[in-house]
């Protein structure tokens, strides 16, 4: 939040002088109150489970408020909100939740963008005018026509993303649980024999395994 926030006050602002309204502002003050808040109830180990979700589903959804909200302060239609970089955030918002080496929160991130992204594009396909969708690419970039296509694969990378993350943190979660029970077994082991004798007890359970494995890959 400390580093968006520099970066937006050392930005040349691009909005018109007549515009009153900073929703940027808005929202990173929300931000950094919603990050104050976690914070503090992680260090009193409170962050988790169905208050960590909610708060997963906000910080998703305030971003997405925010795109939304471009095209009244630029006073533009709806469609205009839909160009706005801001949407690579959504990216960011579901690695951090990687840290926490649970896929489940990855996936929540992921999906709410892609089903928030998908409401915002059908609330600038309603707003908009009848011939406001393009088939030209020229026409979608240099206008504020709507290239449908564009708009499905952004909803299609967020997803593609979410999930490659999601197996990538449940295959390490799973390796790390293996890795911590191993140790666990070879220290008990260590207790009753030799530790060499242990070693090779544990070497022989790792192989009967691998087979195991390559015998149900095949």
């Amino acid at each position: 939040m400390l580093l968006f926030s520099l970066v937006y006050a050392a930005a040349p602002k691009a909005f018109p002088e007549m515009s009153r309204f900073e929703p940027v502002l808005l929202v990173l003050g929300a931000y950094i109150a919603i990050t104050l808040s976690q914070l503090g109830l992680a260090y009193i180990r409170r962050l988790a489970g169905v208050l960590l979700g909610a708060f997963v589903v906000v910080d998703v959804v305030l971003l997405l408020v925010l795109i939304w909200s471009f095209h009244i302060q630029y006073m533009q239609p709806p469609s205009f909100s839909l160009k706005a970089p801001t949407l690579l955030s959504v990216f960011i918002f579901t690695a951090l939740r990687a840290l926490r080496v649970d896929a489940g929160y990855v996936l929540l991130a992921g999906f709410v963008a892609a089903a928030g992204w998908t409401a915002l594009v059908a609330n600038a396909l309603a707003e908009s005018l009848p011939d406001a969708v393009t088939h030209d690419f020229i026409e979608y970039i240099t206008s504020d026509r709507i290239l449908v296509g564009a708009k499905i694969e952004k909803i299609i990378a967020i997803l593609s993303v979410t999930v490659i993350l999601a197996v990538a943190i449940a295959r390490a979660r799973g390796l790390l649980i293996r890795s911590a029970t191993e140790r666990s077994a070879a220290r008990e082991l260590s207790r009753f024999f030799d530790p060499g004798i242990a070693a090779r007890i544990r070497d022989a359970r790792w192989a009967r395994r691998g087979l195991r494995r390559r015998h149900s890959d095949l």
